[in-house]
């Protein structure tokens, strides 16, 4: 279930971008590790809508990190429309 700031941000972000509604609920893996070839292990976030027909995959990268600002304005937004986010 989504906190209430998630929820008004969602809904800001909706009417501000006219967006279509949210379709689904999401769920969050935090720090996942995917190991590179040269040995290092990056952590990602992923965000997977509770659908059983996803919209597809997104890959964000950014180089300011994976704080709650960023995941309100782009993760959870792709997210709750159909799509995984990593």
């Amino acid at each position: 279930m989504a906190s209430p700031l998630m929820r008004w941000a969602d809904r800001g972000l909706t009417r501000l971008l006219r967006l279509p509604p949210s379709t689904t609920d999401r769920t969050v893996n935090r720090n996942v590790g995917m190991p590179m070839r040269d040995g290092v292990t990056l952590l990602a976030d992923r965000y997977a809508p509770k659908t059983s027909t996803p919209a597809g995959i997104i890959l964000l990268r950014g180089p300011y990190g994976r704080g709650p600002l960023a995941a309100i304005q782009t993760a959870c937004v792709y997210c709750a429309r159909g799509y995984h986010v990593v």
